[in-house]
């Protein structure tokens, strides 16, 4: 039985997606904590959000949207890039 906070993060990110103008999935792999701040700072200030989220509610809430073929991309240390306005300015930050 699925605990309430994992419904509710489930139902959180499937609203990024279906939000978004664009979603890039990128690997975090070997960023120094000072290096993530930088990016998530330099992704808001182009209109995104940078999350790192649990694979496998992310997976879930993909399934929920309709969005098919983004299980291949969901492994290991992945997080995701929401573009809210403008998705190249988001992909350069």
């Amino acid at each position: 039985m699925p605990t309430p906070e994992k419904v509710q993060a489930v139902a959180d990110i499937r609203e990024r997606l279906e939000g978004a103008e664009a979603v890039f999935l990128t690997e975090y792999r070997g960023l120094t904590v000072s290096a993530v701040q930088e990016l998530r700072k330099s992704v808001r200030e182009s209109g995104g959000e940078y999350k790192v989220v649990k694979m496998t509610l992310t997976k879930l809430a993909a399934a929920e949207a309709g969005i098919e073929g983004m299980e291949d991309y969901l492994s290991g240390p992945t997080a995701l890039t929401f573009a809210q306005d403008d998705p190249v300015a988001t992909a350069k930050a």
